[in-house]
């Protein structure tokens, strides 16, 4: 799947199998994915030990409790920074909880 590499981590076609994996194991440990909630140094460690692909030092892993997507607008909010000189639309793109950018494997 990976050759460990950060490189992977913005390749689409290795990352999105390693999401799906990390996913999957989040489903079958429970209480290891539950540690992980809230604790995104923990997400980061485990999904790096269980896809075996490096995350870079600047993205983070991040794992919500079951449940939150269906909380629609009472559910999490994720932003990343505007540039300094932003628009009202790049600030509207800094809004980024996209769940479905992570399809299914080919």
């Amino acid at each position: 799947m990976s050759n460990g590499q950060t490189s992977d981590w913005s390749d689409e076609h290795k990352k999105n199998p390693a999401v799906h994996k990390f996913v999957e194991y989040l489903q079958n440990n429970q209480t290891q994915a539950e540690r992980c909630v809230g604790n995104d140094a923990e997400a980061k460690r485990l999904f790096q030990d269980e896809t075996k692909m490096m995350v870079p030092d600047d993205a983070r892993v991040i794992v919500f409790p079951t449940g939150t997507k269906e909380k629609n607008a009472g559910g999490s909010v994720i932003v990343q920074i505007p540039a300094p000189k932003a628009t009202e639309t790049d600030r509207q793109e800094c809004i980024l909880g996209t769940y479905e950018y992570w399809k299914p494997p080919i």
